[in-house]
């Protein structure tokens, strides 16, 4: 067996050349052995290999089917959210309303909505900006179960509408929703009256003008941080203003040399602009931002606009300017 072995290692010959062959045989021996030792390694490093292959390729193919049931579901989500969004803009006789959405990840942390009172006179904006998925996604959840249709009738003001969706998000998830900023007016175009409620500080800007003006607002905080008593602002707009109510995410979806929002109002300046041309604008800004960034957040806004020749009822007023 030891000659077998040695006969197996090659090292026949050189056992037998050598002057002491007792040592080179003892030598061919423990050769043949560390061979024969290193094929059994070999073997046992090659049956492993192939057991990490196999671990590794049913590890990729379940990585591989987790990730796509959750682009499925995040997808699925995304279509449900956006469906919620209005598809087109009301047509309100002497009024144009322009929007816009867009998400920086799957659902989105934004909120719309753009509809018409039952009496054909009014309409209300709803905007909603969260501070996760999660919050957003409670209000959603709401305004499914309640639907919305039934709420535009039921509110005397907006302050009381307000008051019914926090209360509304709070019951949803009572534990820890997140903070939602939220913007919610009442429109009469025959008065050009805005009633509106702002929570968390999602204060429009009025553009008259070519003068940027803060529309002011009632101190509310955001929605889900406990009971309040809402307050609501009302404002008269005038023949050619422009309001525009947008979520944090445009503040940060500008490049930074506009100087925000205020600051790409303030260029723009010129008051034959109408609101379809300040949206294409905007969105030509946004544009440029994420030619080199991603959105680092859901951006949304609203853009109403009271044609020059509407009627004007009641005197304008006062606003701070920026």
């Amino acid at each position: 067996s030891l000659y077998s072995a040695l006969l197996a290692a090659e090292d026949k010959d050189d056992v037998w050349l050598e002057s002491s062959w007792e040592s080179g045989f003892w030598i061919g021996l423990q050769r043949a052995v560390q061979s024969r030792a290193s094929r059994h390694r070999e073997q046992k490093l090659q049956a492993e290999l192939e057991g990490i292959k196999k671990e590794q390729e049913a590890l990729v193919a379940s990585s591989t089917a987790l990730v796509e049931k959750l682009e499925g579901d995040v997808d699925i989500a995304t279509q449900v959210h956006r469906k919620m969004y209005p598809r087109f803009s009301p047509d309100v006789p002497g009024v144009e309303v322009y929007s816009k959405y867009l998400p920086a990840s799957g659902s989105g942390g934004d909120y719309f909505d753009i509809f018409e009172f039952g009496d054909k006179r009014r309409f209300g904006l709803l905007l909603a900006d969260g501070s996760s998925h999660k919050s957003a996604a409670s209000l959603l959840s709401v305004i499914l179960k309640v639907r919305l249709d039934d709420l535009r009738g039921r509110f005397a003001d907006s302050a009381s509408f307000v008051k019914h969706l926090n209360d509304a998000v709070l019951a949803e998830q009572p534990k820890s929703p997140g903070t939602l900023k939220l913007s919610y007016g009442v429109f009469d175009r025959g008065s050009l009256q805005l009633e509106m409620t702002c929570a968390g500080g999602l204060a429009p800007r009025l553009w008259r003008e070519g003068v940027v003006q803060v529309l002011p607002v009632s101190s509310n905080p955001a929605l889900t941080d406990g009971e309040h008593e809402w307050k609501s602002v009302t404002h008269q707009l005038q023949p050619g203003d422009t309001l525009l109510l947008y979520s944090d995410g445009l503040e940060q979806g500008l490049p930074k040399t506009r100087g925000g929002v205020d600051g790409f109002l303030r260029a723009v300046g010129d008051p034959g602009t109408d609101a379809l041309e300040l949206r294409n604008r905007l969105l030509a800004e946004v544009d440029t931002f994420r030619s080199a960034h991603a959105l680092p957040d859901d951006l949304t806004f609203i853009l109403l606009s009271v044609d020059a020749r509407a009627l004007f009822l009641r005197p304008t007023a006062t606003l701070r300017k920026v």
